[in-house]
């Protein structure tokens, strides 16, 4: 399955003015990226390999969409599941890498909940 998505996460703000929400979106990930990448290359002796991890995949996951969406317009969505008769929105290997981060995100601060 090939499907483009001018918007965001499962078609989020795809029926937005086009402009604006490019500007809006590749602002984000920047932004997105600057946090991560900022936290990714500062040294912390306590900080979890899962954390790095995590962050790593968020900001790649990020950095890929972003990339499609400077020189294409739009991400290109290619993985669709169903099941049974329900459609599961559309997606694509960035989209997993940042939600598969997110998740390590939760796991670790769930994990290191009070040892500071």
């Amino acid at each position: 399955m090939h499907a483009e998505n001018p918007g965001a996460a499962f078609g989020f703000l795809s029926e937005s003015a086009s402009r604006y929400r490019s500007i809006f979106l590749v602002g984000v990930s920047l932004a997105v990226m600057a946090i991560i990448g900022t936290m990714l290359f500062r040294r912390d002796a306590k900080r979890s390999t899962l954390l790095e991890i995590a962050l790593a995949l968020v900001f790649g996951g990020a950095a890929g969409n972003m990339w499609d969406r400077l020189f294409r317009g739009t991400v290109t969505d290619f993985l669709q599941f169903f099941l049974g008769s329900y459609e599961f929105p559309s997606f694509n290997a960035a989209d997993s890498a940042i939600t598969v981060g997110a998740c390590l995100l939760i796991v670790d601060l769930w994990h290191n909940r009070g040892k500071s």
